[in-house]
């Protein structure tokens, strides 16, 4: 999965828990084997989503998961929600920043424009 397509699933599941059908459902294109390493990870790729079993390795490899199955966010994949959150927060207070900077400049245009005719009326 691209960069894009992890933050999806991580908002999608978010801070409560998730159906394998939802996610299944919200990403049509997710592979049995991909699911089976966002919830298990591997050798190369850490879990990002877990369940409340506690299976060991055997038992992790020759598992099928169920519609019924229900999976969180492991702590990685807590903390791609994070930064996820921050990016936003960020974003927020950035558009904020910006609609600011629009009113001073605004103003600050009146103020020079009412200067300007404020010295104009004087000098008559």
């Amino acid at each position: 999965m691209v960069d894009s397509e992890i933050e999806r699933l991580v908002a999608h599941v978010g801070d409560g828990k998730s159906s394998i059908l939802s996610i299944r459902k919200s990403f049509p294109g997710l592979s049995d084997p991909e699911l089976h390493t966002l919830v298990f990870g591997d050798t190369v790729h850490i879990a990002l989503l877990r369940m409340d079993n506690n299976f060991d390795l055997f038992e992790q490899r020759a598992y099928r998961f169920k519609d019924t199955d229900m999976v969180y966010l492991s702590e990685a994949g807590q903390n791609i929600l994070y930064r996820i959150r921050k990016e936003e927060r960020m974003m927020k207070k950035q558009d904020e920043s910006t609609k600011w900077a629009k009113y001073a400049t605004l103003a600050t245009l009146a103020i020079g424009v009412a200067s300007m005719l404020l010295t104009y009326a004087l000098s008559k």
